[in-house]
């Protein structure tokens, strides 16, 4: 039995035919609602026009979580081609050099996108997590009601400069995920505001996603573990560790 089910119809736009396509989706839906064992919360349906899917090289990307309590549970991605989930293998190898389950913690997934990394990590054990993302909120909030995880889930749809500044005093982070847009640069700041704002634990793992072609950062407080390479990705593992007469920066 299928957890999931995705549909897609294609349509020719010189033809004229997405509003017969989206009729065809209600009457879809409409056939469903009369089986009552099956929940159209667990149906996508998805209209691309043909002309996009050979002009752009469009690909449907089906992102779940793959291990713990939500094992198996689809995710909403965002739309577009701006947001790039990480792929079922490299997330089962990141998990496994990092855990690959956790007894508690407070997880943080900074540009989280979809959110996929933060739930996953929720679902192997982590008692609470914080999402920030500016553009990616609703989707988030999708899946996150989707898994009935409101109550271990805050949500910041912010620039992450100003998500950082808010969470300044109110948490302490056991695991983060960076995961930032490869082209923009934004890791080596995004990780150094992480420690002035000594947000990260003694021993906080930072998880940091980048294009293989990017030397890894050097951040002071921040200890190279490992590095992989999966095919254009490079995951990098950092450790938090304890500095002597460690000052606090308050950042404006």
């Amino acid at each position: 039995m299928y957890d999931y089910v995705m549909i897609v119809l294609g349509y020719w736009e010189r033809r004229n035919r997405k509003r017969e396509c989206r009729s065809l989706f209600g009457c879809l839906r409409d056939d469903l609602r009369r089986y009552p064992q099956v929940s159209t919360s667990g149906v996508d349906f998805i209209p691309f026009s043909v002309e996009c899917v050979i002009q752009y090289d469009l690909e449907v990307q089906i992102v779940r979580i793959i291990s713990g309590k939500w094992r198996g549970s689809p995710l909403y991605t965002p739309p577009g081609r701006e947001t790039r989930p990480t792929g079922d293998r490299v997330k089962e190898a990141l998990f496994s050099m990092i855990g690959p389950y956790f007894e508690g913690g407070v997880c943080l997934d900074l540009f989280a996108g979809s959110g996929a990394l933060g739930l996953e990590a929720l679902s192997r054990g982590m008692d609470f997590a914080v999402f920030v993302d500016r553009k990616s909120g609703d989707t988030i909030k999708r899946n996150v009601d989707r898994l009935n995880a409101t109550s271990v889930v805050r949500l910041m749809p912010f620039h992450y400069e100003k998500a950082i500044r808010q969470l300044i005093g109110a948490y302490m982070f056991d695991l983060v995920f960076l995961d930032p847009p490869y082209a923009e640069g934004l890791l080596p700041s995004a990780m150094t505001w992480l420690v002035k704002g000594q947000l990260l634990r003694d021993g906080a793992i930072v998880v940091a996603e980048m294009d293989r072609a990017t030397p890894s950062p050097e951040i002071p407080s921040l200890e190279l573990v490992k590095c992989q390479d999966y095919g254009g990705t490079r995951v990098c593992i950092y450790q938090k560790v304890q500095q002597q007469e460690e000052e606090v920066e308050v950042l404006r």
